[in-house]
C-alpha cells in the first residue's frame, strides 16, 4: 500500500489494528497518529473538522460506556496503490454497559449492544474523511427510553445550555478531496439497482434479489429474517417519506477468497416527513437520511443484509422543524 508502514498487510489490517489500539487498548492519544489534522467527520448528528473533536467524542463515549468493545465484523474496501487513495467501510458491533453519565442521561447500568459503520477515506496512513452512522436508536431503546421523546429532550437540554442543536445535512457539509471511483462489479451494481428499485416502490426487486431466508440486521438493534421482513422494513421508511429522492453515493463490491460476494453502499434520502411510518405521525418536516448498508450475496441472491441509519438524527430533524 502506497505510503503505509509495511507492518500493515492490507487496508483491513490497518483499520482493525488502528481501531484496536485506539479503542481496545484505550490509547486515545493515538488518534493523532491515525487522523489527519484537517480531517472531516460527517456523522448523522453533525459535522466536525480536525482532531480535537474526534478525541473529545471518543472520551465522552468511554465515560458513558467504560467497557465498550469495538468488535470488527467486516471491512469492505476499495482503492489502489497508484493513486494512494483508499476507502474502507468498517462494520463494528459494540457490547457495553451504560455506567456513566452523559448524552444518554444518568447511568442505568443496563447492557447495550449496538452497531456502527464507519466509511473512511485513507491516504498516507491517515483518515482524511469519514462518514459515520451509529445506531443511536438501539442504544436509546436498550436503556429504556423512547427515541422521539429522547430527541425532544436532547434538543431542549442543548438550548438550555445555550448550544445550537445540530444534525448533518448537505447544507452544512464542506467539500472534501476524495474522488469517488466508478464501481463496475456486477454484484455491487445489482445491489445498488435493488435499493434504487425499492425506493421507487418496486417491491418485486426484493422477491427477485433476496434469498427466501435472508438474515437482516436493521436499525434499532432489530434482527429479522426473510423477504417479508425486508419488504416491511423498507416500506416503513418509504411510507414515512413518500416523496423520497434516493441516491447511492458510494459503492464497493468485493470478491475475496473465503468470503461470499460482499457489497458496501453509502446512500442518502431527501424528502418530506409526510406519511405515517417509523418516525411517527406526519410532521411535514424536510428530512435527510444518511444510510450505509452491507450485503452478502450467494448465487445472485442477498443472503445477509446490514442496514444502518441514525433514527435519533431523523427525530431531531422532525423536532427542530416542529419547534
Amino acid at each position: 500500500m502506497k505510503d503505509f508502514d509495511p507492518e500493515y498487510t492490507s487496508i483491513p489490517d490497518y483499520i482493525l489494528k488502528s481501531t484496536m489500539r485506539i479503542w481496545e487498548e484505550r490509547d486515545i492519544a493515538r488518534i493523532r497518529n491515525y487522523y489527519s489534522s484537517d480531517n472531516i467527520v460527517r456523522s448523522a448528528m453533525g459535522l466536525t473538522q480536525g482532531i480535537d473533536p474526534v478525541i473529545a467524542a471518543t472520551n465522552a463515549t468511554l465515560h458513558q460506556f467504560p467497557d465498550r468493545r469495538l468488535l470488527g465484523e467486516d471491512v469492505i474496501w476499495t482503492g489502489d496503490d497508484e493513486t494512494g487513495q483508499y476507502y474502507s467501510s468498517h462494520r463494528i458491533v459494540s457490547p457495553m454497559h451504560h455506567t456513566g453519565p452523559g448524552m444518554f442521561g444518568p447511568p442505568t447500568g443496563k447492557p447495550v449492544k449496538a452497531r456502527t459503520i464507519a466509511d473512511t477515506v485513507l491516504r498516507a496512513e491517515k483518515v482524511c474523511e469519514e462518514w459515520l452512522v451509529r445506531d443511536h436508536g438501539a442504544i436509546i431503546r436498550q436503556i429504556g427510553l423512547d427515541v422521539g421523546e429522547f430527541a425532544a429532550q436532547s434538543i431542549a437540554t442543548e438550548l438550555q445550555r445555550g448550544q445550537t442543536p445540530e444534525v448533518f445535512t448537505p447544507e452544512v457539509d464542506v467539500a472534501g478531496t476524495y474522488v469517488t471511483p466508478e464501481e463496475t462489479s456486477e454484484h455491487a451494481l445489482m445491489y445498488a439497482g435493488t435499493l434504487e428499485s425499492i425506493w421507487q416502490s418496486n417491491w418485486g426487486a426484493i422477491n427477485a434479489n433476496y434469498n427466501e431466508a435472508v438474515a437482516l440486521e436493521l436499525p434499532g438493534g432489530f434482527t429479522e429474517s426473510g423477504k417479508a421482513a425486508a419488504t416491511q422494513f423498507w416500506m416503513s421508511l418509504l411510507s414515512a417519506v413518500p416523496d423520497a429522492r434516493f441516491s447511492v453515493d458510494h459503492l464497493i463490491g468485493r470478491d475475496d477468497p473465503g468470503h461470499p460476494l460482499r457489497v458496501a453502499a453509502r446512500w442518502s434520502v431527501h424528502g418530506t416527513h409526510d406519511g405515517p411510518g417509523v418516525f411517527g405521525d406526519p410532521s411535514g418536516a424536510p428530512i435527510y437520511i444518511l444510510g450505509i448498508s452491507h450485503a452478502e450475496i450467494i448465487d445472485d441472491r442477498l443472503v445477509r443484509e446490514w442496514v444502518l441509519i441514525d433514527e435519533l438524527a431523523i427525530h431531531r430533524q422532525i423536532r427542530l422543524f416542529k419547534g
